[in-house]
């Protein structure tokens, strides 16, 4: 069983290296932005959440949750070449889903104080 699971992190980081040097994307720092920064992501979110039910400005947690929320795709898009059109759409979708799902939260949870 374990040479199974080394069989697949063999083949799947060779893949994954394959395809940064295809795209010129470093793979270590796309992980980085991606996994990396996502407790920064939850933690801004939590902040700017907590900010609107204290009747506060949110806009700089909300700032912050954005950009790192859209790290790792802004740096595919900048750093990377020869990336297919379909890839960029796909970045669009993700990233517009995620900062309409943001915006809701900050919202859903403003309507609750109200009440």
């Amino acid at each position: 069983m374990l040479d199974k699971i080394e069989e697949f992190w063999f083949l799947f980081s060779n893949w994954i290296t394959e395809l940064g040097i295809a795209y010129d994307v470093d793979p270590y720092i796309f992980a980085f932005f991606y996994i990396g920064l996502a407790p920064v992501v939850w933690i801004s979110a939590a902040l700017s959440i907590k900010a609107v039910k204290m009747g506060k400005s949110a806009s700089f947690p909300i700032t912050i949750c954005t950009v790192t929320f859209l790290s790792p795709y802004l740096y595919v898009m900048f750093a990377g070449d020869n990336i297919p059109a379909w890839a960029y759409l796909l970045i669009v979708a993700v990233s517009t889903y995620g900062l309409l799902n943001i915006w809701q939260n900050v919202r859903i949870n403003r309507e609750n104080i109200s009440v």
